[in-house]
């Protein structure tokens, strides 16, 4: 793995490593160097191919030998905005962009005395949920509730605010927390988001509703403290209970807390390792202070703090896997770049052609024949391909293309449906895909093609008087697209989705 910064410069801090077991990789740290005043970073990610032998001997020998690497494909990720703790007032717009939004992937970590080696992240192993220094989980930040304050204030709706009630989803399972008010962490002290609204600071200024329920922003320590509905009658929804014992997340407890809804039991294999804390909820110590305002102390076991999570993807078929009669893939080539549609793909209802615009359609020349035509990459729906395809670049210098493509008839693309019969398909959806001639290489273009007999989805939907209706306005692909050759009383459509 490579890290490059805004100008496409490489940085120092190349990191290998081996794929495991379960055939995943995982880079325990990320140092980003010599980026001044950027802004952001790329990570580039470069899969190598070794020789069988070579992968086999220990590190240290492979180390000493000067053995032959491929570089099978390249991945390179969006870029990565770099942050700074922002400052106590962060419901400035300067820090929008740091701003953590509703529904965003988030990771949580808790650090004693502000030590590294005393970090600890928020965890979940299928319904066990955990503070581990090992390993992490992404949560999906799930809003149930905003204060009335915050909706006072300037603020996009969008952006998560302190005094907001709370799940945490794990991304991979869908198991959620209870309901949690975000509470904002300042100089050693919780402010719960009930009680005096204004509170006097040491520096001698006073604390607005726009301190105590503004934006949260990432790198800002937060206590996780457990909703309790009020029992007044006539309370709201996710109206707290203020006389209820305030009970906070925690990373430091011995005990369990069973009302929490994970199983809080360690993995198996985990139970005895110090990395590992269960998490439980429980009580801070009140803070003095005057005037009657609610306040407790934030001991480090309390503070979690909140950062963003960068998730990049990418997909291919391995052709190994398939039973395809192409050149075997050891022939040399790289899986990437990947060929990318720029543009959404436009489907002509008088041609029935697709057009769009693909940038890496066409491959790159070969060095040893700069003449040749570089050939371009082929064009499937589904299992049907090749189609014919007109491919013309942008411009002479430029890695974009627009392409053309001719759609098998109707009656062959529905024919690809379950029961191979084309007349008792109602709608059928098949990948738009990319395959490299040489090797097989297979690409999804992430595009799907959509074909639907509208009378049949409207009929099937209850309402017979517009099915019957669609049928007499003869609206619809036409012969063009072999309509004609399908049951009489459809309307056929194609979309790209």
């Amino acid at each position: 793995m490579h890290i490059h910064n805004e100008d496409g410069e490489h940085l120092a801090g190349e990191q290998r490593i081996s794929l495991d077991e379960t055939r995943q990789v995982r880079f325990t740290e990320l140092h980003v160097t010599g980026t001044g005043k950027a802004k952001n970073f790329r990570l580039q990610l470069h899969l190598v191919a070794r020789n069988d032998t070579v992968a086999r001997e220990p590190k240290r020998v492979r180390l000493l030998t000067d053995a032959p690497e491929h570089v099978w494909a390249t991945f390179e990720s969006a870029p990565i905005g770099i942050i700074s703790k922002p400052s106590k007032k962060s419901a400035k717009a300067r820090h929008a962009s740091a701003h953590i939004t509703s529904n965003a992937s988030v990771s949580l970590f808790n650090r004693i005395n502000s030590q590294t080696y005393r970090t600890k992240y928020l965890s979940a192993h299928g319904a066990r949920l955990s503070a581990q220094s090992r390993a992490w989980t992404a949560f999906r930040l799930v809003p149930l509730a905003r204060p009335a304050e915050a909706q006072a204030l300037d603020i996009d709706p969008d952006v998560l605010t302190y005094g907001s009630t709370i799940v945490l989803m794990d991304e991979a399972t869908g198991v959620t927390t209870d309901p949690l008010v975000v509470c904002k962490v300042d100089r050693g002290r919780i402010l719960p988001p009930y009680g005096t609204r204004r509170i006097t600071l040491d520096d001698g200024t006073v604390a607005d509703e726009t301190y105590l329920y503004g934006a949260v922003s990432q790198m800002q320590k937060i206590a996780l403290l457990r909703h309790v509905a009020s029992t007044n009658p006539g309370a709201g929804e996710w109206e707290m209970d203020i006389h209820a014992p305030r009970m906070y997340l925690c990373a430091g407890m011995a005990s369990v807390d069973a009302s929490l809804p994970y199983d809080n039991a360690c993995p198996a294999g985990l139970a005895g390792d110090a990395q590992v804390l269960p998490l439980a909820y429980a009580a801070s110590k009140p803070a003095a202070w005057a005037d009657g305002v609610v306040l407790d102390d934030a001991e480090d076991v309390f503070c979690w703090t909140l950062v963003g999570i960068s998730h990049f993807s990418y997909s291919f078929i391995d052709t190994d896997l398939l039973d395809v009669s192409h050149a075997p893939p050891d022939a040399g080539l790289v899986l990437t770049p990947f060929p990318i549609v720029t543009s959404m793909p436009f489907y002509d209802t008088q041609t029935h052609k697709l057009a769009m615009c693909v940038q890496h359609m066409i491959e790159p020349r070969d060095d040893d024949s700069p003449g040749a035509k570089a050939p371009a990459k082929e064009v499937w729906i589904g299992p049907l391909g090749p189609l014919t395809t007109l491919v013309a670049p942008v411009t002479e210098r430029s890695d974009e293309a627009d392409v053309v493509v001719d759609l098998p008839p109707l009656r062959r693309i529905l024919e690809q449906g379950s029961d191979g019969d084309a007349e008792t398909q109602s709608q059928l959806t098949l990948p738009l895909l990319f395959v490299r001639s040489s090797d097989g290489a297979i690409y999804h273009s992430g595009r799907q093609i959509l074909c639907q007999d509208l009378v049949a989805v409207v009929r099937a939907a209850g309402d017979h008087r517009a099915a019957d209706a669609l049928k007499k306005l003869q609206v619809g692909l036409g012969a063009v697209a072999g309509a004609h050759e399908l049951p009489p009383g459809s309307v056929w459509t194609i979309r790209v989705l």
